[in-house]
């Protein structure tokens, strides 16, 4: 596990490495209903490790071994990968959590940002999860157990493509290339099944990071900023930006929390917006005026004009009891490429 942790003020990231790799065909799986949890199963299984990169993939890996040519573009070599399609793979690791490193009142998440592609993932001998999509990052909650100080255990066994797609039926309907039909089935990226210049080599691994994440319990979850309306008036430019932002929080009432808006001048050398928190519309709208003013102000200074409004619904308020309506902003002559919540 890594020493760099990066601590954004909203949540600690502890990188996991040292990870090794074992291959094993689909039908010695099938055959003897191969099952691995921990590294200690997959060393006693006999299976040769090796070390494995990750972020990375499992052929680049097996070049660094020694088990194919080192240069796999070369000639024909790439059609060697063909025949490793049928392959489980198993990464493993282990890693120390220190007490010191286990921050009160957050919540710990063991967070891949990429697997290639569908998977099977074991903390501590235990199931954690599955992926079946490599295009987007995946991201499991760990209970206290998991999460507590002491050395855990991981194993992502990644299941071959080629034969998690047997399973399905692939529609009449559906078309595609002769050596592409199964990628219909899986969200994978596409050019890994071959194209016109390419021939078909499918690969695999953890090809993103993986990381022990620490994230307060009271946060922002996640937010959404929308250009809600673009247009021109009196030969400036004006924008109108919705945020929406979605809350964890052990609040039984939601009425009292806070929302904190800043706004970015497309150079990030000064601030365009910003409103302060506020509990009531009141308090909201002196804050967003107060804003206002010190925004002509500034404009002048700088040589050109901006300015701020909220709509009368501007104070925070609680949405399905899960989501904060925020402000609608209005910007002239000056486009905001960057913008965050702060809670």
């Amino acid at each position: 596990m890594s020493d760099n942790i990066t601590n954004n003020m909203t949540s600690i990231k502890i990188n996991i490495e040292n990870w090794r790799l074992a291959i094993c065909p689909n039908s010695r799986v099938e055959r003897e209903k191969v099952d691995f949890r921990t590294p200690e199963e997959l060393r006693d299984s006999g299976l040769e490790t090796i070390p494995a990169n990750v972020p990375g993939n499992f052929e680049l890996d097996l070049i660094k071994a020694g088990k194919l040519p080192e240069d796999i573009f070369a000639g024909t070599n790439i059609l060697k990968l063909q025949d490793l399609e049928c392959m489980h793979l198993w990464y493993s690791t282990e890693y120390e959590i220190d007490a010191a490193r286990c921050p009160e009142d957050y919540d710990a998440f063991l967070k891949f940002e990429g697997i290639d592609t569908v998977s099977e993932i074991y903390l501590d001998g235990e199931l954690l999860g599955r992926t079946e999509n490599m295009l987007i990052p995946h991201e499991f909650a760990l209970d206290p157990e998991q999460a507590k100080p002491g050395r855990h255990t991981v194993v992502v066994h990644i299941i071959p493509v080629s034969v998690y797609a047997r399973k399905f039926d692939l529609p009449a309907k559906c078309w595609g290339m002769k050596y592409t039909q199964d990628s219909l089935l899986v969200r994978k990226a596409p050019a890994m099944y071959g194209w016109d210049i390419m021939p078909r080599a499918l690969s695999g691994g953890l090809w993103r990071t993986v990381t022990l994440t620490f994230k307060p319990r009271r946060r922002i979850r996640g937010q959404y900023l929308i250009t809600s309306n673009i247009w021109q008036d009196k030969g400036r430019w004006q924008a109108e930006l919705t945020l929406k932002a979605a809350v964890e929080t052990d609040f039984d009432d939601l009425r009292d929390l806070t929302l904190t808006l800043r706004g970015t001048h497309r150079d990030e050398l000064e601030e365009i917006w910003h409103s302060d928190p506020a509990r009531h519309h009141r308090k909201m709208m002196k804050s967003v005026m107060k804003s206002y003013v010190e925004g002509q102000e500034n404009a002048a200074k700088a040589g050109y004009y901006r300015r701020m409004r909220t709509h009368p619904e501007a104070a925070i308020r609680c949405h399905d009891y899960r989501y904060l309506e925020e402000i609608s902003v209005h910007v002239l002559s000056t486009p905001i490429i960057k913008a965050s919540a702060d809670g």
